[in-house]
């Protein structure tokens, strides 16, 4: 039987630490681990809303951990991606805009791409706070993603 590897709430927030700005924290290769499932764990609660059908799920794809443990990292993955509260903007914003980048080189479609290009440039200018953190602008910004499209 696979062990469980559990985590500490001082590790969870070195974790969220790092998720927000890589500068701030540095994390050890468990914790990048842990970090990794609980990424899964997001996208497979999109598919499986439950926590023990996404664990069953997490499990197959990281066969070393238990599903008590899958478990687990669920429950901490939705602890990650909505600890600002579900009516948070800022919160909110970052995670559309991180989708849309996500989802933007997946289509090989040029008109689906510039489609999508002007609805993250859209959402953007709704949300300054996320540029400003980055201290970067929109046309800059959409540049660098367009940019990592013809890479």
């Amino acid at each position: 039987m696979k062990d469980a590897v559990f985590t500490s709430d001082e590790d969870f927030e070195r974790i969220v630490s790092f998720y927000f700005d890589e500068k701030l924290s540095k994390l050890h290769e468990e914790e990048l681990q842990l970090l990794k499932r609980w990424r899964f764990g997001v996208d497979i609660l999109k598919k499986y809303p439950t926590t023990l059908k996404a664990a069953k799920h997490l499990c197959k794809m990281f066969s070393e951990i238990s599903l008590e443990q899958a478990e687990f990292d669920i429950e901490k993955s939705k602890k990650l991606f909505s600890r600002l509260n579900k009516y948070d903007k800022s919160f909110l914003s970052f995670f559309l805009i991180e989708s849309l980048i996500t989802e933007i080189p997946k289509n090989k479609s040029k008109t689906v791409r510039n489609k999508n290009l002007s609805t993250l440039k859209k959402v953007l200018t709704q949300y300054p706070k996320y540029l400003e953190e980055r201290n970067i602008s929109i046309d800059e910004f959409i540049s660098d993603v367009e940019g990592r499209l013809k890479n």
